[in-house]
Formats: structure tokens, C-alpha cells, sequence
């Protein structure tokens, strides 16, 4: 049988976090080297795009990942939370 990398999905603050890209990056970069396809959403929508255009894009990306890594506390994401919710309901481990 193939070994496949495992597929994560990057979760975190974008819409008010000046700093998004960065972290987002830094994130990928290191999920990377570690050896994982990394799903980054900030690469999925362009800024014209509404918020909820964006999370119907980023939510059907979410559910093709087998695992979710939180970028920051998503305390000021409301999609994030609806992202890391979604991942606990279904069974996307967190790494």
C-alpha cells in the first residue's frame, strides 16, 4: 500500500489579523517540512470575495483534510471557530 501524505487543513485568524499571511505561512512551511500536504485557505479565495463565499470554499476544502492545525486561539474568528466546530463534529483530528 502507497503511504500518503496525510492532507491538513490550516485554521486561524484572517479577517482581523493584519499579520494573517505570515502566520499563515509560517505555519504551512513548517507543516510541510514535517512532511504533510497542507491545505492553506489563504491560498483558496481572493479578496474580493465575501466571508461567506470564502468559508463555503475554505469548509468544502475542510472536509477533504484529514487533520486541522489551529494557527492562533481563533478567539477573534468567527470562521475559524465554525471551522475547528465542524472539525470536531466529524472527526478531523487536530494536530
Amino acid at each position: 500500500m502507497k503511504n500518503e501524505k496525510q492532507k491538513v487543513y490550516l485554521c486561524g485568524t484572517i479577517t482581523k489579523d493584519a499579520k494573517y499571511k505570515m502566520k499563515f505561512a509560517r505555519a504551512e512551511t513548517r507543516l510541510t517540512d514535517a512532511g504533510y500536504e497542507v491545505c492553506n485557505p489563504v491560498n483558496l479565495c481572493i479578496e474580493k470575495m465575501t466571508w461567506s463565499e470564502c468559508m463555503r470554499i475554505c469548509i468544502g476544502a475542510l472536509v477533504t483534510c484529514d487533520a486541522i492545525f489551529l494557527v492562533d486561539d481563533l478567539t477573534n474568528s468567527e470562521g475559524g471557530q465554525l471551522e475547528k466546530h465542524i472539525a470536531e463534529k466529524i472527526g478531523i483530528k487536530f494536530i
